[in-house]
């Protein structure tokens, strides 16, 4: 269940822990913020659909936040995170797909939300 903020229990976070290390593992120096408020910033932004500059001062800085996911994304790291919480049951991602009467299909992610 989430918690006002932070959704990831410490058990979930573990799932996912290993696929962030390996990511910065060999970097420079140790980041100030660290992989689980960014991870619990970015899934804050997509549950309610936020713009980044609104995301609360406890996950750091909107722009460190983004620039990560945005590094997370470019490197296929995102999708293995998702994929891995949701077989884990801690995610659950809908898509809904429509037709806008001009034989267009438009895909939207529905409701993100930590169980």
């Amino acid at each position: 269940m989430c918690h006002e903020l932070f959704c990831l229990s410490d058990e979930q976070f573990a799932l996912v822990e290993k696929i962030l290390q390996r990511e910065s593992s060999g970097r420079g120096r140790k980041p100030a913020v660290s992989d689980r408020q960014v991870l619990e910033g970015v899934l804050y932004i997509l549950r309610r659909g936020l713009q980044w500059r609104a995301m609360p001062a406890e996950f750091g800085p909107w722009m460190t936040v983004f620039m990560r996911y945005k590094r997370w994304i470019e490197r296929g790291v995102w999708w293995k995170i998702l994929m891995c919480l949701q077989r884990s049951g801690a995610l659950r991602i809908n898509l809904t797909f429509y037709t806008d009467g001009e034989e267009r299909i438009h895909g939207y992610p529905g409701h993100m939300a930590p169980e």
